[in-house]
């Protein structure tokens, strides 16, 4: 990480779900790797070169997909990085307590 690197997190209410982004002014994630950081064990660095499991974001994406949401990343090498996801006003596990 370079010092000076910035992050912004926002939040907006869209009725029957929130959307959270997380934004950085980072080194940004090629196209052909959008699709590859959601996959367990997937790492766009060799292991020796950036201490990582690959198992992050595939979890982040499970729990929110299992609770009605979705998460989405836009990005350009050089340009940063927004991750972008909705949660649900009522996630599917509040709903099946309240119906229990």
């Amino acid at each position: 990480r370079s010092p000076g690197w910035k992050v912004v997190i926002s939040a907006n209410n869209q009725g029957d779900a929130y959307e959270f982004a997380v934004t950085d002014d980072g080194v940004g994630i090629a196209s052909e790797n959008h699709e590859k950081v959601f996959g367990i064990f997937q790492t766009l660095k060799a292991r020796d070169v950036q201490e990582s499991t690959g198992i992050g974001l595939s979890i982040v994406k499970k729990i929110i997909e299992t609770e009605g949401g979705n998460i989405t990343l836009e990005s350009e090498l050089g340009k940063g990085t927004t991750f972008r996801f909705t949660w649900p006003s009522q996630p599917k596990s509040s709903l099946e307590l309240i119906a229990n």
